[in-house]
């Protein structure tokens, strides 16, 4: 994905999807692509992607959600 920056992966679909909605709820854009097995869940990740321009907001943020 050109222009894009991939943040963060994760095993699980649904730390994905919270991260995903905390950082929308700042209004930063983001994709998230599933690289998950769909016969073994436990296989892949979800993948977190951002506008290179939401790159340093988004990873402070993301440093936020892990401290706390």
């Amino acid at each position: 994905m050109k222009d894009y920056f991939k943040l963060c992966g994760f095993n699980d679909s649904v730390k994905a999807a919270m991260v995903a909605s905390i950082l929308e709820e700042k209004d930063i854009p983001v994709n998230i692509i599933n690289k998950q097995d769909s016969n073994y869940v436990f296989l892949g990740e979800s993948e977190i992607w951002v506008p290179l321009v939401f790159k340093m907001e988004a990873m402070e943020i993301l440093t936020e959600i892990q401290l706390n």
